[in-house]
């Protein structure tokens, strides 16, 4: 039976356990290939701040930094080995455990929530370092497991609907609705008064999808979807595309006006990230998005692409935050290899319907009591 991760006890603790892997795993075994893993604890470079880690989000993106899938193989992570293995995580939320020079608006102690984008140390262990960038105070009303679903994922659905422009009035579709990040923008464009929220999604998830607020649900299992709104051609004013391919796109310029818009998180490669693709087909789909942007700026409907890299927080909390758009959980599970593998194994599933997220601390009520020889340790300049 492996150990359950120890906690860091004193200044002299070197180590702690987290979840991760020591090889590339081949595509489609990342979940499979996780193991408990020995790591330093981090300490914090300037304009970072260290986490102590309540609750951790499982994305897609996770799994794509492990094989080496990320936009289908661009390298964002050296390849873990033994040494030094690579622990995913990218969403988290906890207490701020010590801070690094040069950042300001954090203090030790206080609840937060955010990213850790393609880090070799994520957010599946007791510590994390992230930049201070990207963190946020986590809301009063929240829960440490409500914030390690949001960051990332609230922060890219953000994106993707300020990007549209003004959708109050507008009607929207959202292909891919009962996904993590589809559901989001369904909530999101309910909450900032579009006029009508259609969603696209699988036969099980129909229920899911009407629950966050859809006006009306398509299920394309049941033939092409885009047939299924033959009487609404061209009459759409945004599509938000949460699954990808040429395909997608074709079939949503069939039904937006000619002044509406077309924002993907995906792009010409469907399913973004879980393929390995060879370098022609990265640059081809690379070139492919900015043809369209330009040409679509010369002639309607408008495309975008929008990348999660670097959270827009300023959307994030004017469209989600401000607004109280929770996100949905589906299930959380303890730190632990098997447990982890069995939440990303769902995620790859067609029919999840919300968010998988990992227990780590303690995640609910009080803020937790430090520890004290890691709070109040001197670390560049800052106490």
């Amino acid at each position: 039976m492996p150990h359950p991760p120890r906690s860091l006890v004193g200044r002299d603790s070197e180590n702690m356990r987290a979840v991760g892997v020591t090889a590339r795993p081949p595509v489609g075994t990342a979940a499979a290939a996780l193991a408990w893993v020995e790591v330093g604890c981090p300490v914090p470079k300037r304009g970072q701040v260290r986490v102590r880690v309540m609750a951790a989000g499982v994305n897609r993106d996770d799994l794509h930094a492990m094989e080496g899938t990320v936009f289908g193989g661009i390298p964002v992570t050296s390849r873990p080995t033994t040494d030094a293995p690579l622990v995913p995580g990218m969403e988290l939320a906890g207490v701020v455990d010590a801070i690094g020079d040069g950042v300001e608006g954090l203090q030790v102690g206080q609840r937060v929530f955010g990213v850790v984008y393609m880090q070799k140390l994520g957010g599946l262990a007791p510590f994390c370092c992230t930049n201070a960038t990207l963190l946020r105070p986590l809301p009063e009303r929240w829960s440490y497991v409500e914030g390690a679903a949001i960051g990332f994922s609230g922060s890219v659905a953000a994106m993707a609907v300020q990007s549209g422009g003004v959708v109050a009035g507008k009607r929207c579709l959202v292909v891919g609705a009962s996904g993590n990040i589809g559901g989001l923008i369904v909530q999101v464009l309910q909450a900032a008064g579009a006029a009508e929220v259609v969603g696209i999604c699988g036969g099980p998830n129909v229920a899911h999808v009407e629950g966050l607020g859809a006006d009306r649900v398509v299920d394309y299992t049941k033939g092409p979807w885009v047939d299924a709104l033959k009487q609404d051609e061209g009459s759409f004013d945004r599509v938000f595309d949460c699954v990808g391919g040429t395909d997608t796109e074709s079939a949503a310029r069939r039904l937006l006006n000619p002044t509406g818009h077309f924002v993907t998180l995906c792009g010409p490669m469907a399913h973004l990230g879980g393929v390995l693709a060879p370098w022609h087909r990265i640059l081809r789909s690379l070139a492919y998005i900015g043809w369209r942007v330009l040409v679509s700026r010369l002639r309607g409907p408008r495309y975008t692409f929008v990348s999660g890299s670097a959270p827009d927080w300023s959307a994030l909390e004017r469209l989600v935050l401000d607004r109280d758009v929770r996100p949905v959980v589906e299930r959380t599970c303890p730190l632990a290899p098997d447990a982890v593998a069995d939440a990303m194994t769902r995620l790859m599933g067609r029919h999840r319907c919300g968010k998988q997220v990992v227990l780590i601390g303690t995640t609910d009520g009080p803020t937790p009591s430090p520890v004290p020889s890691l709070h109040h340790t001197v670390l560049f300049g800052h106490q």
